[in-house]
């Protein structure tokens, strides 16, 4: 399935002063998995931890929020040169992802779950929606926590909109209402987590659109979050070209908020029992107050490699809910994205049940994996 020089998936951090440990379960499975710090600095670039790319790098001295275009700008810039570098760096990776810092994924869950998406992709579709035609290599698929914006075609002068997370439409459409004149709707995947198959990288690589964005260089532009960009190009190149309906099926692989959530409480929980990722989780980071603080052993336990304070479920967990992207060029040169569930009913019920179902009964209900056949 992969080796160290030739891993299975490619995973990339990207990161700006400081340079936390990848935080994952199992360091056992590196020969899957590559991992690389994202970096702008030049340092770093004999480093083989590292991937430097030629980005700007807003200065905290500057007090530059994360909220201000130019870090928005600089986090597109790194997001996407990362992953056209991961292409060439990892000829054979089949999946390609992005997280952040303040990230700390379940990588023997992540790897099962793109290891089930072929078979996501083609069981039990609803009856209008015919099965991906490609083969599992060539698929495109999009795997994260989905939410959606919208943004004007020009980028400029409007900002975009949010409209809203990928929960609140799992029994299909696209959540932003009315578009306006010109307005750009499209998913997301949400920023702590990333992951695109192969084909989906290069044909996204390939697009000259996002490359002029990149080139320009106009953080004043970015009428939009690093994230949502992701998507508005998604659209933008996918759609524009024509390439959904020659290639077939975009599928995004949809982790809802059971999978993808923030620790909780005022004495934070690590995972639950359907856990894939942490985000965001910011206590780790070094200039944060509770990592200054905390006593060694809590830290350690927290902020480690293999977070060993936290207890990861090795056993089933519900899958990635799988949706049919579908795109439709309109008459005033914009795009709309929609999605459909792969299999309507079973998200009918998700929807129906979710609130009142313990998370203990999910795979009763639900298609679930396990981790154990790695």
């Amino acid at each position: 399935m992969g080796s160290p020089r030739h891993p299975w998936l490619a995973m990339g951090m990207l990161i700006t002063q400081q340079a936390p440990p990848f935080r994952r379960r199992s360091p056992s499975l590196d020969h899957l998995i590559a991992w690389r710090y994202v970096s702008t600095r030049a340092e770093h670039a004999l480093d083989p931890a590292y991937v430097v790319v030629a980005c700007p790098e807003p200065s905290p001295l500057n007090g530059t929020a994360a909220v201000h275009p130019s870090f928005q700008f600089a986090c597109f810039c790194k997001t996407t040169r990362w992953f056209a570098l991961a292409l060439r760096l990892f000829p054979r990776a089949r999946f390609l992802g992005k997280m952040e810092a303040d990230s700390a994924v379940h990588d023997a869950r992540l790897l099962a779950e793109l290891r089930a998406a072929p078979r996501l992709a083609s069981a039990s579709p609803s009856p209008r929606l015919p099965p991906p035609p490609q083969p599992a290599r060539e698929a495109l698929l999009w795997l994260g926590h989905f939410e959606w914006a919208a943004h004007p075609a020009s980028l400029a002068p409007r900002r975009a909109r949010y409209c809203g997370g990928g929960d609140g439409s799992l029994r299909g459409g696209a959540p932003c209402g009315a578009a306006a004149r010109g307005e750009v709707i499209a998913p997301f995947a949400s920023g702590g987590l990333d992951v695109r198959s192969r084909a989906l990288a290069e044909r996204l690589a390939a697009c000259d659109s996002v490359w002029e964005h990149v080139r320009r260089a106009e953080p004043s532009r970015a009428a939009g979050a690093c994230d949502g960009l992701q998507g508005f190009f998604a659209a933008r190149c996918l759609a524009a070209s024509g390439d959904l309906l020659r290639r077939g099926v975009l599928l995004a692989l949809h982790l809802p908020a059971s999978k993808f959530h923030r620790p909780a409480g005022r004495a934070p929980l690590g995972p639950r029992e359907h856990t894939t990722l942490l985000h965001p989780d910011k206590r780790c980071l070094s200039d944060r107050w509770w990592y200054r603080h905390a006593k060694p052993a809590d830290r350690d336990g927290w902020c480690g490699s293999t977070t060993p304070s936290f207890k990861w479920n090795e056993g089933l967990a519900i899958l990635p809910f799988p949706f049919r992207v579908d795109a439709l060029q309109r008459s005033d040169g914009s795009q709309l994205l929609t999605w459909q569930p792969m299999n309507g009913s079973m998200m009918k019920q998700y929807v129906e049940l979710q609130a009142s179902v313990h998370a203990s009964k999910l795979c009763e209900l639900f298609p679930c994996g396990s981790t154990l056949s790695l």
